[in-house]
């Protein structure tokens, strides 16, 4: 990604001097015929290059500038393949990587069906994401970005769908519990994984969701004997 960007910075710069050279090419040519325009041509040797000597005045604003267009021809052209290139490990990429992920959100199904279907929906925009990334959380921010574009919004959601929700009625033991943070968690370390120097991932992680947690708007009530109550009355009626 950093490698794309600095060749699309290097090829602006390129194209910001081309238009100069451009303009500075054209108005060469200008001067040089209206100088051509002034003398007679003469068909003999020495009149040809005389009219070419014209021109030569001007030879190095037009290599410079047939280089500059060449340079950028060039890094464009690279540009391309590289592009091409990272574009076809990425599918190959995918090819293991979604079977991975269905395999996980299969387990998920029976226990929040609402997980699998918005995960599933988004599994191309999530891929995207981290195959940007390299497959990796390298920070905080990395982490930020992933519960901003993907989780922030549905975690209220995997909350009320999730069949603990409906077995324990709605009741919580705390603010900060939640019954889907760990079925994400499984997500998350299927699709990605922190990087050898972000130590405190999992720190973040938790501390992500709890704030989503904490403002998420659905309906509950914190009862911690009540929630007691009904985890026993819900194990009861498990076969």
């Amino acid at each position: 990604m950093d490698i794309i960007l600095s060749h699309k910075v290097i090829k602006f710069l390129i194209q910001s001097i081309i238009v100069v050279m451009i303009i500075a090419s054209v108005v060469s040519l200008i001067y040089a015929l209206i100088e051509a325009s002034q003398h007679s041509f003469d068909f003999s040797p020495k009149g040809v290059k005389n009219f070419f000597n014209i021109f030569l005045q001007y030879k190095e604003v037009f290599a410079g500038t047939f280089l500059v267009l060449a340079a950028y021809f060039a890094i464009n052209q690279l540009v391309v393949s590289k592009e091409s290139h990272r574009q076809t490990q990425k599918a190959m990429h995918k090819s293991t990587w979604f079977p991975t992920l269905k395999e996980a959100i299969d387990d998920i199904k029976k226990d929040n069906l609402y997980i699998y279907k918005n995960i599933l929906l988004n599994s191309n925009k999530i891929y995207d994401y981290v195959a940007d990334r390299n497959y990796e959380f390298n920070s905080r921010k990395d982490l930020e970005g992933f519960f901003t574009e993907f989780l922030n919004a549905a975690i209220p959601l995997y909350e009320i769908y999730d069949v603990n929700y409906s077995d324990y009625e709605g009741v919580y033991p705390n603010e900060r519990y939640s019954h889907s943070r760990n079925r994400i968690m499984i997500v998350i370390a299927t699709i990605a994984s922190p990087s050898k120097t972000y130590n405190n991932f999992l720190n973040d992680y938790n501390e992500l969701y709890e704030n989503v947690i904490l403002n998420g708007n659905f309906k509950r009530k914190v009862d911690e004997q009540l929630f007691n109550l009904k985890q026993n009355e819900a194990l009861n009626r498990k076969p």
